[in-house]
């Protein structure tokens, strides 16, 4: 994995055997993690960072004890709207994965999880923000590229409305010439 692909997963586990497993699995990845145990920890590390600088990605318990993972989702997106998440739980719980969904968590992992499960999850997460940044490179391309045509428009404009009335008088010079012809026909 190359430096500019690292990834910076933040893992928010009250489990400490979870979140010590996880995190050594994801660095063996190649990936650059951090855990937490709980919800206000993980807050107060989204605080501290600027939009842009925050992890890349967060594995999020959904049940923690001091706040509903699907809480804390929401509330690391009211700074970073464009972190990914990967919501985990051991509970079977449809009404927490809808609100996972609904807050735009990527996906959703039962535990006990499979390591390599784990691992293809984060790598298509990787290629959706990947994806994304470039739909978003393309798109300012496209508006920068329309705001340059619309200047050189702009600027054109006058000498545009000069050939077109010179278009004009040349067409009305060419039915004045048809109709002198009609008369010797």
């Amino acid at each position: 994995m190359t430096e500019t692909t690292k990834m910076n997963i933040l893992i928010v586990e009250d489990d400490a055997s979870v979140g010590k497993t996880l995190l050594g699995l994801l660095r063996q990845a190649g990936y650059e993690c951090c855990w937490v145990a709980t919800g206000q920890e993980a807050l107060g590390l989204a605080q501290k960072k600027q939009p842009g600088t925050f992890f890349s990605i967060l594995l999020i318990d959904i049940r923690l004890p001091d706040i509903n993972g699907v809480e804390l989702l929401h509330a690391i997106r009211q700074s970073h709207p464009d972190v990914g998440a990967i919501m985990m739980t051991g509970h079977a719980d449809l009404s927490a994965v809808m609100g996972a969904f609904k807050e735009s968590a990527f996906a959703y992992i039962q535990k006990p999880y499979n390591a390599d499960e784990v691992k293809a999850t984060i790598a298509r997460l990787r290629e959706k923000q990947r994806q994304a940044r470039e739909d978003q490179n393309l798109v300012e391309k496209l508006l920068k590229t329309n705001a340059e045509l619309k200047t050189r428009n702009h600027e054109r404009a006058p000498a545009l409305q000069e050939a077109r009335l010179e278009l004009l008088k040349t067409v009305e010079k060419l039915n004045e010439l048809d109709a002198a012809k009609s008369r010797f026909i």
